[in-house]
């Protein structure tokens, strides 16, 4: 059986790739961070593939929810196949009103976590055939003044906090 990983997976894009995983035969490791009605229609829709996938509640936005969340994988997989980093966050403050906290929280999500999470996991992906895939942003090549925070963690990096995961 092949592993995946897809952060901020049960809508949109991430939610996308996770079902085409799904359709493939692979085991899929599906993330979200809140919103509890998508994760549940998520379950619901693809209740014949319950054995193939696993849904991990978890806010992607501190090191320790990135620990936590890659003990929780490496709980069930011992080996990666692919890890789809697709979960993002925005902040849309004028730049006078941006805070720092405001702005570590973006750059944590977009980030710092992705790169704890690759370093989690790093010796658990499959040598040669292993993938990790970032889903990038336009944002990142041209940014957006209304999401400056956003744009600039599309194209680089910065700090860290403190938060946990939960299996449903």
């Amino acid at each position: 059986m092949r592993y995946a990983v897809v952060t901020g997976s049960t809508k949109g894009i991430g939610k996308a790739i996770a079902e085409k995983l799904l359709s493939e035969g692979w085991f899929v490791f599906v993330n979200y961070a809140k919103d509890d009605k998508s994760a549940e229609e998520f379950v619901e829709t693809h209740k014949e593939l319950r054995n193939y996938f696993q849904i991990i509640k978890c806010e992607l936005s501190s090191y320790g929810n990135a620990k936590a969340f890659v003990k929780e994988i490496l709980d069930t997989a011992t080996c990666i196949d692919c890890l789809v980093l697709n979960s993002a966050v925005t902040d849309t403050s004028p730049f006078e009103e941006i805070t720092r906290e405001k702005w570590e929280y973006v750059m944590n999500t977009n980030v710092n976590v992705p790169f704890y999470i690759i370093q989690g996991l790093y010796n658990n992906i499959v040598e040669d055939k292993g993938r990790i895939i970032f889903i990038g942003s336009i944002c990142g090549v041209y940014p957006h003044a209304r999401s400056l925070a956003y744009g600039v963690s599309k194209a680089g990096g910065a700090p860290n906090g403190e938060r946990t995961c939960q299996i449903l």
